[in-house]
């Protein structure tokens, strides 16, 4: 019964697969002034915690899912710095120059 009820837990997060889906993901951000929270993970699934933030958090961040088993996920990966484990990166509303001086991360345990 657990495991149903978060199955079916409402999701606003955002799926990318490959540079374009995230130039429209970037260009979504920049078009509403929302900061970015992106999690960058080895697998496809998407943690329950994200689902809640994406709920808890709607219209006011969007968040979105890479995963790294996509190979066209891997540019996004290196552009960000991320190697390896999963990580959750902040990226407020800011022009380009000053978006990578302005991460805020979190690569610690959920658990």
């Amino acid at each position: 019964m657990k495991q149903f009820a978060l199955d079916s837990m409402p999701s606003f997060v955002e799926r990318i697969s490959g540079l374009e889906d995230f130039e429209k993901f970037k260009a979504k951000a920049t078009k509403y002034g929302l900061p970015m929270m992106l999690l960058f993970s080895e697998n496809r699934l998407v943690l329950n915690e994200m689902k809640y933030l994406s709920t808890e958090f709607r219209r006011r961040v969007l968040v979105a899912h890479i995963s790294q088993s996509k190979k066209e996920n891997r540019n996004i990966f290196f552009q960000y710095g991320v190697r390896g484990q999963a990580l959750v990166a902040t990226v407020p509303h800011t022009d380009d120059d000053e978006e990578k001086q302005s991460l805020v991360t979190f690569d610690g345990k959920w658990n």
